[in-house]
């Protein structure tokens, strides 16, 4: 029993000081505090996010600024912030303005922040502080790991089949796929892109079992389109693509 009791104590008063804080920062997870970690999970084509909501848990109107502070970046990735309405370069720190929030009131809309890591795989660290204008020790801060891999396989398909996202997605000019086809499976299998009319545009051939497929994207119209794999001339998978 005096254990238990001891971590209730441990927990209330661990709830009690962030509920002292003046600043109190959450995510669409829930409440965060100084020691909090999130980690960021994506593939290193796609842009990644974190939303940042911030309270201000004081009884008058509170101006409060952000800036970034860089723990370790993968060489190549971009990372930015938003805060007070706007989204800063890479090249900014800290938010040269604030955004007055009342008491009581929690912000949901301009924190967030943002990592690019144009196709670097790898985890990046970074830390992210809410602090009262002139005030800096009056602060809240939360770590955010962005943790950018291969391209995932988000679907299980049949005979043991891995096939990945189409990356860059959205494309310009190419879009390229990862694939692995296990032994015995029956090739060959072939990629095929459809308009919105479900007209082909193009046709890509896979003859071996794994590898990186590309498939080139001239004379295409920018808009939205199709791609599916095709086994025997079988549809195993169909995904959206935008074409800019």
């Amino acid at each position: 029993m005096k254990k238990i009791y001891f971590s209730f104590v441990l927990l209330m008063a661990s709830s009690l000081s962030l509920f002292a804080q003046d600043i109190i920062l959450s995510d669409p997870l829930g409440l965060i505090d100084n020691t909090t970690v999130r980690v960021v999970n994506g593939d290193m084509w796609i842009p990644l996010e974190q939303k940042i909501y911030v309270k201000n848990n004081s009884t008058s109107p509170m101006e409060i600024m952000m800036k970034k502070v860089i723990i370790d970046t993968i060489p190549g990735s971009m990372n930015y912030f938003c805060w007070a309405s706007s989204c800063y370069p890479s090249t900014t720190y800290e938010s040269p303005s604030g955004t007055v929030i009342q008491p009581g009131v929690t912000n949901t809309v301009d924190g967030s922040a943002h990592y690019d890591a144009q196709g670097h795989i790898g985890i990046s660290k970074i830390r992210y502080v809410l602090f009262k204008n002139h005030a800096t020790e009056d602060s809240a801060s939360l770590t955010v790991y962005w943790n950018a891999g291969y391209v995932g396989i988000d679907e299980t398909l049949p005979f043991g089949i891995r096939f990945s996202p189409a990356y860059p997605n959205p494309a310009t000019n190419q879009v390229s796929f990862t694939y692995n086809f296990p032994s015995g499976t029956l090739l060959p299998a072939k990629v095929q892109l459809t308009n919105l009319l479900g007209e082909v545009v193009k046709t890509v051939n896979i003859d071996d079992n794994q590898g990186k497929l590309v498939l080139p994207l001239d004379n295409l119209h920018s808009g939205i389109y199709f791609y599916s794999l095709l086994v025997k001339e079988q549809s195993l998978i169909t995904r959206k693509l935008i074409v800019r």
